[in-house]
């Protein structure tokens, strides 16, 4: 399984603690788990959002090839 999750830098529902927790449990049974702090973002992420989007499918692509630490 490979679990990927993104907080905006700003985000306002302090989300930050809470998944970077979850990130390193998941890693520690063995999930490809990572976290990524959005620069400059609140909690709607527009880095990931329209054009942008694209990152997203990335990762869909990655984990149908088995994912990689």
């Amino acid at each position: 399984m490979c679990v990927f999750m993104y907080v905006g830098e700003f985000d306002e529902y302090m989300w930050h603690g809470e998944m970077k927790k979850e990130a390193e449990f998941l890693r520690s049974i063995g999930t490809v788990a990572r976290y990524t702090v959005e620069k400059g973002q609140h909690h709607r992420l527009e880095t990931l959002a329209g054009a942008n989007a694209g990152r997203l499918f990335d990762w869909f692509e990655e984990t149908r090839k088995g994912c990689s630490k």
